[in-house]
């Protein structure tokens, strides 16, 4: 929707990219502040403040009548991290060895809803414009804020139990923001491996997030409701993968087996897509790497959150945040002008490097075991 709305302000790709740096800044930012919000006011209180902002942002694009108020709406994203919150409370409430499976279940219902809201949201764009849409947007925001005031405890840390010391009190600490947790974090056994092998991984499917609108719009030509019908298949594909796929997987392997070939088949995936300018092969080929992708972004997660001590799983979920936005922050940028200059097929090698690293990485590194370690 946002392209759409963009092109009533004649930007072009590299203003898009631009506008959504912004945004990605702007929560880079927020995303510290957040943690420590969520720290001292509990899960309920970050959760409204995430559908707060995120109203915030909808309205202001209804009223924006200019370039300036357009870019301005990003400014009002900085408390808007549903995932990272409901990650937050998944890892609170979670036995690590069931923790993947349950990470991938978030996913899938994130997934649930970028399906239902490209689909109806392209079909609003067609029949009633991309105003109309954002405010349907805004009203499900409103009602996000009522079932959250309802259905979601103040704390959810309350919840672990641990066999030496019992029930896990509220820790008030916001530690997310602190450099000292951070160094700490780090000293932990093989998570700088980890965080260092999250920044490859991540790298690509976050150069393609960035601009996977305009490649259909521009490289594809597709209209607004195919465009919509196109982004609820990649919705479809997070659903299947993340509620499906990674909880069998991890299963039936162990998590560091899984993240090993998942590692090796976004090689030929990347490989591949380096090859590939038509619709269809392009869509087979995203099917490929959303699989490897998001299969390795869970377990990555999973293990994170699960080799660090139960009260700093916040810590963690926040350094992986900032990890993402920070990514996130850059993408927009370099993969307009990577898009402009060279085409679809540069994401392709990119992709390819950034996961032979990866894979590089995770045959020199011993296998991690999450009981032992």
């Amino acid at each position: 929707m946002l392209q759409f709305l963009s092109k009533e302000f004649d930007m072009d790709a590299i203003q898009f990219g631009y506008f959504q740096t912004l945004g990605a800044a702007v929560m880079f930012i927020g995303s510290p502040i957040f943690g420590r919000f969520a720290d001292n006011f509990g899960a309920r209180y970050a959760v409204i403040a995430a559908n707060i902002s995120l109203l915030s942002y909808y309205l202001t694009l209804v009223f924006a009548t200019n370039i300036y108020m357009f870019f301005f709406s990003q400014v009002t994203l900085c408390f808007a991290h549903y995932l990272p919150a409901f990650q937050m409370i998944v890892s609170d409430i979670s036995e690590t060895k069931e923790r993947p499976d349950a990470l991938g279940k978030v996913g899938m219902y994130f997934g649930f809803g970028m399906l239902s809201g490209s689909i109806i949201g392209g079909w609003l764009q067609a029949n009633y414009g991309e105003r109309a849409t954002v405010l349907v947007s805004a009203a499900g925001t409103v009602i996000n804020l009522i079932i959250t005031t309802m259905a979601i405890p103040k704390s959810t840390k309350i919840f672990i139990d641990n066999p030496k010391t019992g029930p896990r009190k509220d820790d008030k600490k916001g530690s997310s923001t602190k450099a000292s947790d951070t160094y700490r974090l780090s000293k932990i056994p093989h998570m700088p491996f980890l965080l260092i092998l999250k920044v490859f991984s991540f790298f690509p499917a976050g150069l393609i997030q960035s601009i996977i609108s305009i490649i259909l719009i521009d490289h594809f030509h597709l209209d607004a409701q195919a465009n919509g019908l196109m982004l609820a298949y990649f919705g479809i594909l997070t659903i299947v993968i993340q509620g499906f796929f990674v909880g069998y997987f991890t299963k039936q392997y162990s998590q560091y087996t899984v993240l090993r070939y998942a590692s090796i088949s976004l090689i030929f995936t990347s490989f591949f897509m380096a090859q590939t300018t038509n619709l269809i092969p392009y869509c087979v080929v995203i099917l490929c790497f959303a699989l490897g992708s998001d299969t390795s972004q869970v377990v990555l997660s999973s293990f994170l959150t699960s080799l660090a001590p139960e009260n700093d799983s916040g810590s963690v979920i926040g350094t992986i945040t900032t990890i993402e936005f920070g990514i996130r922050l850059l993408s927009p940028s370099i993969a307009s002008y990577f898009f402009s200059v060279y085409g679809i097929t540069a994401f392709g090698w990119i992709g390819l490097f950034c996961t032979l690293v990866s894979v590089l990485m995770l045959t020199w590194h011993p296998e991690i075991d999450i009981k032992k370690d």
